[in-house]
């Protein structure tokens, strides 16, 4: 493995924050308001843990955060859904 210089790390985050604000994007644009629901109660959750200072609880938190996408008749689904 080859050390990385500063001026690669600038031009590889330069590069990736537009493209993950764009990626933010349009995924929240696919998000069903259940999905937004239970992101935000994690949300809310980290920030209650940091301000209690709670180290051990805070590597658990994202375990279960992510939703299954379900059809109409509630089978999982997988990859971007049209609603």
């Amino acid at each position: 493995m080859r050390e990385v210089t500063a001026e690669e790390a600038w031009e590889v985050y330069t590069l990736r924050a537009p493209l993950e604000t764009m990626a933010s994007r349009l995924a929240a644009a696919c998000l069903y308001d259940t999905e937004v629901a239970r992101m935000e109660a994690v949300m809310q959750t980290m920030v209650e843990v940091a301000q209690r200072g709670d180290e051990e609880a805070q590597p658990r938190l994202g375990r279960g955060a992510r939703a299954e996408r379900r059809d109409s008749e509630g089978v999982a689904i997988s990859g971007s859904a049209s609603r």
